[in-house]
């Protein structure tokens, strides 16, 4: 999947710097579950489920660019709500990787989109920008990989960093279902406990599939969809060992791009933008923690996650 390496490695790296307290002894008691959270509303963005008619189909793509900080406020006064410690600790682990997710799309969203030609497929009206972004998003993932890691992204256990127990699914399932009922389906029961866990268990079970560390997935996705399609579909999803190096991926020459949603010129490079998403989570982190010690703290909380585009980063009322 384009952008699990990228999103895990921001939630490690958080967790170095985060202050011993109560968010990061919950992380640290169960990481693969605050890894889990890292992957945001991406858990529903390849849910089959999400895929067939009915009122699930595109949640996914709903909750990155509707009700946004909504539904991560709902989830973090849901913590507040579990009364079992056990079943808290992994709640607030789960939401508070999803709080990385949030910071690093709104921020480095507007690259992507910007590095992929977004804009040139919008002006043209060519179809299939996705596999696009998507294709850049694994580039990205492979040299975050071997920059954070040391290592190729074929050695990389996706899958693993997100295996959960079945008292860890439950406890993520139990809170996270009436929270996406309440923000969006207007509190009706669309989605159950079940459903959640088997999101979860989906998630990693593609994971495993699209592991790739011989290459040949890969290969012959892209030899079937130049036949039949034209156009990759499958195969930008599957993590990659090889990378052309014809291009600056992480503009580390710091060359001049804008967001196609604003007109500022800038020449930050992606791993400028990972380290500023790395510092707002923290700082929102923090704000969580005291929230927890202390109810009467949710405002500035409630200012730090705004309702934003995942994809321009603007507010939602300028949304794309």
């Amino acid at each position: 999947m384009p952008g699990f390496i990228t999103h895990y490695l921001l939630g490690q790296k958080t967790l170095e710097e985060l202050d011993s307290n109560q968010v990061s002894n919950a992380i640290s008691n169960h990481p693969n579950v605050f890894s889990l959270g890292t992957q945001g509303p991406d858990l529903f963005l390849y849910y089959p489920g999400c895929f067939l008619p009915g009122k699930l189909k595109g949640l996914g793509s709903r909750m990155h660019r509707e009700h946004t900080g909504e539904y991560l406020l709902t989830c973090i006064r849901e913590i507040q709500k579990e009364n079992d410690p056990k079943k808290k600790e992994i709640f607030l682990a789960n939401v508070s990787g999803i709080l990385c997710h949030y910071k690093m799309d709104t921020i480095c969203h507007p690259y992507i989109y910007a590095k992929s030609n977004y804009v040139q497929f919008q002006e043209q009206q060519k179809p299939h920008y996705t596999p696009y972004h998507c294709t850049l998003e694994t580039y990205i993932d492979h040299k975050l990989c071997v920059h954070y890691l040391d290592q190729l992204p074929g050695r990389f256990h996706a899958n693993e960093v997100i295996h959960l127990s079945k008292a860890e699914r439950e406890a993520i399932g139990e809170r996270l279902a009436p929270c996406l009922n309440r923000t969006y389906f207007n509190s009706h029961s669309v989605i159950n406990t079940a459903m959640v866990c088997d999101a979860i268990s989906k998630m990693e079970l593609e994971l495993k599939l699209l592991s790739d560390p011989n290459g040949w997935k890969r290969k012959l996705a892209k030899i079937i969809e130049q036949r039949i399609l034209g156009y990759p579909l499958l195969s930008c999803l599957i993590p990659t060992d090889k990378v052309p190096e014809n291009k600056d991926y992480l503009n580390l020459a710091h060359h001049k791009w804008h967001s196609p949603w604003e007109e500022e010129v800038r020449k930050e490079s992606f791993l400028d933008l990972f380290e500023k998403s790395k510092e707002d989570t923290l700082a929102i982190l923090h704000l969580l923690n005291e929230y927890l010690e202390d109810p009467d703290s949710y405002f500035p909380l409630s200012l730090a996650i705004p309702d934003i585009s995942y994809n321009s980063g603007l507010p939602l009322e300028e949304n794309d």
